[in-house]
């Protein structure tokens, strides 16, 4: 049977575009020592009428010798073979044994089987259908639609769900125009190519793919069809030809699309919960703060009245009764004293026990460092979402900072109240002194009176001061509060949708592209193959032109 393929302008056109495909056939054995081709490489050849209407196949068939045996063992199911440059083969029922005298062996064949993907062509004349064999001679605004067909499916599993996937064909056709019969022309899902006096379009299709992507592909321009319309004077046209070819996708590299590891997202969400309960932590801290507050408030109260006593004490003991008034002052000085010390003893506590609690909660390291380059990375998938999942992540950066503030400052109130007990400690000893040795105070009487009174006018300002700590430490409790609520929410709104985002869109992705790519690698023949042998298989469809009587 002769080529007529490499023989149309057509063919010519197609053999500047570069394709290879792999097909899917039956694998089958064959009972024989011979060994087998290194490389299986079929054409299949598609015949159809003007409208997609198949008339005949032929595949023609390359074996590659590679070690340059004198037998090739082969695998066919076609029918009427025949050896090209007098190659000769034994054998029946699909396995045969070819004659190869160390050389590669080419052989034609003839099939029945039903081609992957089939063509329907429509044809419009100003806008009304009309069949192909009415078009010829015709003028007017032609449109031509090539319908592609995948019948090609198997099954996989996306996000743990059952799907059908289809081989993903890619189907190119190359239609040869006359300049000067076809003005105006349009493709959809094309190219137009003029090289001056003649017009080639290129159309192009991925018949299932669509499907194959499901919801993913909502948005995408994923056609199964192309349409070429022109304003035509004495229609005719030349045969077609279409390149189908699964091979685009069997190259496919899954692994450098980026989202290949999504587990690593989940610490993002850990990482939250982390912050969440630190900040929970510290509210109940800075409570208890404010509650411990009014305490020193009373503290701070009896160091004024001590003060205040001891003043008068130490005036009324530089007279003739001053040792008494100096015992009575001392004790009750030294009763403020004890007091205060005792609060400031409990507030460093409680505030060691909050710095302690926060420290435990909020991580060491800033669990959104990468989370940006990470959001980054799939800025385009995410579009709209993109710029608030950046502001959550640059709030949560923020908080974390703010938290981290927190803890040193309370490291710092924790150490001054230290230096302040120490001061207490040495002062209720001076008090007990005063009090045993109040006979031997009485040449200093002057100065204790006017150092109490000194210190009287110091407790009055810090008493005044108290309130508005104790008010301080109750909005910094609500402030905590109201943290926590708002990382609650940033972790609801912002985190965790991102996290699911990523797990649950792209993971889904993932799983269709690699079985996409699956698909097209496991396509390997159409008219069989032994074990041991490397396959590939193109579809050429050669659709009759429209030509006048």
């Amino acid at each position: 049977m002769k080529n007529r393929v490499k023989r149309t302008a057509a063919g010519l056109a197609l053999s500047a575009i570069a394709l290879c495909g792999i097909a899917l056939g039956p694998n089958m054995a064959v009972a024989d020592d011979a060994p087998v081709a290194s490389q299986k490489d079929e054409t299949v050849y598609v015949y159809t009428t003007a409208d997609g209407t198949v008339k005949s196949e032929e595949v023609s068939t390359v074996l590659k010798n590679s070690n340059g045996a004198a037998e090739l063992s082969d695998y066919s199911s076609l029918s009427s073979i025949e050896g090209k440059d007098d190659a000769t083969f034994q054998g029946s029922g699909g396995s045969i044994v070819w004659n190869a005298a160390g050389e590669d062996v080419a052989y034609t064949g003839a099939t029945s089987a039903e081609a992957p993907v089939s063509i329907r062509v429509s044809y419009t004349l100003d806008g009304q259908a009309i069949a192909a064999d009415q078009l010829a001679g015709k003028s007017g605004h032609v449109t031509i639609r090539y319908d592609f067909e995948n019948h090609s499916a198997t099954n996989a599993t996306v996000n743990g769900v059952s799907q059908t996937i289809y081989t993903p064909f890619t189907c190119i056709t190359a239609i040869m125009l006359d300049g000067k019969d076809f003005k105006n022309i349009e493709v959809e899902n094309g190219k137009v190519i003029n090289d001056g006096s003649d017009t080639i379009v290129a159309g192009y299709a991925m018949p299932g793919l669509k499907q194959s992507l499901g919801s993913m592909a909502n948005d995408a321009d994923v056609p199964d069809h192309f349409t070429v319309s022109a304003d035509v004077t004495d229609f005719e046209l030349k045969s077609t030809m279409t390149i189908v070819t699964a091979g685009l996708m069997s190259d496919v590299d899954t692994e450098s699309l980026g989202i290949s590891n999504l587990d690593d997202a989940s610490a993002l969400t850990e990482a939250m919960g982390q912050l969440i309960d630190g900040s929970s932590t510290l509210t109940t801290g800075l409570e208890e703060m404010a509650s411990n507050a009014k305490q020193l408030e009373s503290g701070v109260a009896a160091l004024q009245e001590g003060a205040g006593a001891l003043s008068s004490g130490l005036y009324e003991m530089a007279g003739d009764e001053g040792l008494g008034a100096l015992s009575s002052g001392a004790s009750a000085f030294e009763d403020g004293i004890v007091l205060i010390a005792g609060s400031t003893a409990e507030l460093k506590a409680k505030l060691e026990e909050a710095k302690t609690a926060l420290d435990s909660s909020v991580p060491a390291a800033n669990p959104f460092d990468g989370a940006q380059e990470l959001l980054d990375k799939h800025s385009t998938e995410l579009g709209e979402d993109y710029k608030s999942l950046s502001e959550a992540i640059t709030a949560g950066t923020a908080m974390y900072s703010s938290l981290s503030g927190v803890s040193a400052g309370l490291g710092t109130a924790i150490e001054s109240l230290g230096a302040l007990n120490a001061k207490l400690d040495e002062a209720k000893k001076n008090a007990a002194d005063l009090a045993s040795g109040a006979s031997e105070a009485v040449k200093g009487a002057k100065a204790f009176a006017a150092g109490a009174s000194s210190l009287e006018d110091g407790a009055a300002q810090l008493n005044a001061a108290v309130p508005k700590l104790t008010e301080a430490m109750q909005a910094a409790a609500e402030g905590s509060k109201k943290l926590t609520e708002g990382m609650q929410t940033l972790n609801d709104q912002g985190v965790s949708q991102l996290v699911s985002t990523l797990q649950n869109d792209y993971g889904g992705l993932l799983d269709r592209m690699n079985a996409l790519s699956d698909a097209a690698k496991s396509y390997t023949n159409f008219g069989g193959i032994t074990p041991g042998t490397t396959g590939s298989v193109k579809f050429v469809i050669e659709t009759d032109g429209i030509t006048k009587e």
